[in-house]
């Protein structure tokens, strides 16, 4: 079954927070030919930052979901957003 994505933005970051996510991996989706990657975001609870991971704190994110790079559109899972009650 296909995953249905929704586009992340600050009020979701700040929903995550507020349910103990610490970060967000990101994980690049494979391409379909357009010229925008897209990446899943996906929430840890974890707090060992790796390269691919961002601080829920960290004042980076703004870059990501409040400036909406043309390059890439970053999306999370919707069921998984339901299950964790986000």
């Amino acid at each position: 079954m296909a995953k249905s994505y929704t586009e992340v933005d600050l009020d979701i970051i700040a929903l995550l927070r507020a349910k103990g996510f610490k970060s967000i991996e990101l994980v690049l989706q494979p391409s379909n030919g357009t010229m925008q990657a897209t990446v899943e975001v996906v929430p840890q609870k974890e707090h060992n930052l790796r390269l691919e991971q961002i601080s829920l704190t960290s004042s980076e994110l703004m870059h990501y979901f409040e400036g909406r790079s043309p390059m890439a559109k970053y999306v999370i899972d919707q069921d998984y957003l339901n299950r964790s009650g986000v």
